[in-house]
């Protein structure tokens, strides 16, 4: 049995779909701590955009970021971090949509639900952004039930009646009972007692963490296998791409807007590049 986990992100990109359908247990690391990067400590120190509070869209200039302002002190968990409502982070983020994908072939279709998810108050970055996962979800299934009833149950029954997704349960880690362990570079330790926790026998990860500091060896003695997510997406029609390249890996919104659900669900689906 295969997991992933993965803090959750704002409208996330294109992999971060694939990643979860290409594994049984998809876990939203809720608890994890809100940062603007990560930095993976290896034999080389990176840093990259977290994408906790980002997602990349298309513009006619190129590629742009919509970014949530969030409040808060020190170190807290991305459940824990609030968004700013005090500036206007949602009237720009739909003006953008609008003026950006008004002409996307299905604009129409979904932008007066990422409209309505936007204006929506939330309590935590976290909440915020696992809203916009079951959306993206439940519409690369094809679900369109209304938002305000979706839930964690309700995408997992949806999710039992696919039997070409391999992907079967999502739930957020604040639920499990394993407790984040404190300290930094602690990601091992976690994920593998959420496996553990869970039952997984097989953890899936990306390239920057299993090159970066993860060790295969401290997984396998705990009876878990690590396999190497190393999706590339395929390129899909976007808009103005008279005047500008394929962007790739942007948005679920990019993906949805352009391609409709069952072209999208194709794209994201596809689990034949995974290495393993």
């Amino acid at each position: 049995m295969r997991l992933t986990g993965y803090q959750p992100q704002y409208f996330p990109r294109l992999h971060y779909f694939n990643r979860m359908l290409s594994s049984d247990v998809f876990v939203i690391l809720d608890s994890a701590q809100y940062v603007k990067s990560l930095k993976h400590l290896g034999a080389e120190t990176t840093k990259r955009r977290s994408y906790q509070s980002d997602t990349p869209i298309k513009t006619h200039q190129g590629e742009s970021l919509l970014t949530v302002p969030v409040k808060h002190s020190g170190r807290l968990p991305i459940n824990m971090a609030e968004p700013q409502y005090q500036f206007p982070w949602q009237r720009c983020h739909l003006n953008a949509l609008r003026s950006e994908y008004g002409k996307a072939p299905f604009f129409r279709k979904y932008f007066p639900e990422i409209e309505d998810l936007i204006k929506t108050h939330y309590s935590s970055l976290a909440e915020l952004n696992i809203s916009t996962i079951l959306w993206g979800l439940s519409r690369l299934l094809q679900d369109e039930y209304p938002l305000d009833q979706l839930s964690f149950e309700h995408v997992e029954n949806v999710l039992g009646a696919w039997q070409r997704i391999r992907l079967k349960r999502i739930l957020p880690d604040s639920t499990i009972g394993v407790s984040r362990p404190a300290g930094r570079q602690k990601g091992m330790e976690w994920t593998a007692s959420i496996c553990q926790k869970l039952g997984a026998t097989s953890y899936l990860c990306g390239t920057t963490a299993l090159q970066g500091y993860m060790d295969k060896q401290y997984y396998a003695a705990r009876g878990i296998d690590v396999v190497m997510h190393r999706w590339h997406p395929t390129e899909y029609q976007q808009l103005y791409a008279d005047r500008q390249t394929f962007v790739k890996n942007l948005s679920i919104i990019d993906l949805l807007m352009n391609s409709g659900p069952e072209l999208s669900l194709d794209l994201v689906s596809d689990e034949e590049k995974i290495a393993y």
